[in-house]
């Protein structure tokens, strides 16, 4: 088992901190390690055929939800679906062989002891998850994000057990290639047989990296064509914020929204990133919508700079501005790209020809197309085994 991509995520949030930070890094994985444990919500649906799936996740966000639960219903096999949470309690079974965790201790590269006894602690809570999912009988494993560890204990897990395993992807991938960045461990730590990817450019991207994963596109079906702007009562354009590690570009952003609302005389809504401080954003409320409920579809424009929204939009043919920086960033329409308000100004006062470019590179297939995909993919895997392809 390869335990630096369990770890990933943990070794991040160690770069660059004093002691007193990863001494409460420590306290903080010690007290998960003593007082949580893993609680499970199963649910078995018979099916046609022998075969039998695991369906897992453990990240909770309602957008991932509504996903995972569509592509879950396009497997017609016996399947059992298990959603996973932290919650209070005692679970000691890390204890269980730990003479032989011990080895993975003295493994852990590090640059000192405080480094690695965060690090062992964090892999030692991840692997209370194969005590619960072991007592489940199953052929093939499908989970959520295998970028996230306990998704990526698991699939390694029942990897040794030659047990199939398959990963959805619940985000747009940015290639952060000689960047040290937290966002490069969702495509250089896939582990899974199989990568169910939205578009090209992030089949490319994992396959650039993880050569023996085999990357199918299916697209993401939770994106519809149609949305209800009725309630709509005057024109506004839309700004989504990036998450935190890009507050810079984020503050950037709403200084040109607010500019371009007062040279246009129109409002404007903010789209925060699930993540967001929103304490850390100074907005001047003259041109800002109250009505957070709006669809940002709704838009006139929208204006991002990272954001999947922004490719969302585009894939539907919405009219959208990306904020010119030095961040990697997803391929896009170069005559999207903006530095400042009067680049939008102009833009819009020459219509903007390229707005109904619908860009397939990122998305590629989308509602009803992309269920159908998922399904395919689902029954091929039965009949083909390892060697499917769509």
């Amino acid at each position: 088992m390869e335990v630096e991509k369990i770890i990933a995520l943990h070794r991040y949030a160690l770069h660059n901190k004093n002691i007193l930070y990863k001494l409460a890094l420590i306290g903080h994985a010690l007290f998960l390690l003593l007082f949580k444990r893993y609680s499970v919500k199963v649910e078995e649906i018979n099916g046609s055929g022998e075969t039998k799936y695991l369906f897992f996740k453990a990240l909770q966000r309602f957008d991932y939800d509504e996903l995972y639960s569509k592509i879950v219903s396009e497997c017609k096999f016996q399947k059992i679906i298990v959603e996973a949470k932290a919650s209070f309690g005692f679970d000691f079974s890390f204890l269980i062989d730990f003479s032989t965790k011990i080895k993975i201790f003295n493994k852990i590269e590090s640059r000192g002891i405080l480094d690695r006894l965060y690090l062992f602690t964090s892999y030692l809570f991840y692997n209370k998850i194969l005590k619960t999912i072991d007592r489940f009988d199953f052929e093939i494993l499908v989970v959520f994000a295998d970028m996230q560890p306990v998704d990526n204990i698991l699939v390694q897990f029942y990897k040794g057990r030659k047990i199939t395993t398959v990963t959805l992807q619940h985000g747009l991938f940015v290639d952060y290639e000689g960047t040290y960045n937290i966002s490069s461990v969702s495509y250089k730590n896939v582990v899974s047989d199989h990568f169910l990817a939205w578009g090209e450019s992030n089949k490319m991207l994992i396959e650039k990296h993880n050569p023996d994963c085999n990357v199918i596109v299916c697209g993401n079906p939770i994106i519809k064509k149609s949305y209800n702007c009725v309630n709509v009562r005057r024109k506004f354009f839309t700004i989504v914020l990036d998450w935190d590690v890009f507050e810079k570009e984020n503050t950037e952003m709403i200084g040109m929204a607010m500019r371009l609302a007062d040279m246009i005389r129109m409002d404007f809504q903010v789209r925060y990133h699930p993540s967001n401080d929103k304490s850390k954003y100074i907005i001047n409320s003259t041109f800002l919508m109250q009505n957070e409920t709006l669809d940002y579809m709704c838009s006139e424009f929208i204006l991002g700079h990272t954001s999947s929204l922004i490719h969302v939009a585009q894939r539907l043919g919405k009219k959208v501005f990306k904020y010119n920086t030095t961040v990697p960033t997803n391929p896009i329409d170069k005559e999207c790209v903006v530095n400042n308000e009067s680049d939008i100004l102009c833009k819009l006062s020459s219509n903007f020809a390229h707005s109904e470019i619908k860009e397939t590179i990122n998305i590629g297939l989308i509602d009803d197309a992309s269920l159908s995909c998922y399904n395919l993919f689902f029954c091929n895997l039965k009949t083909q085994g390892l060697e499917v392809k769509l």
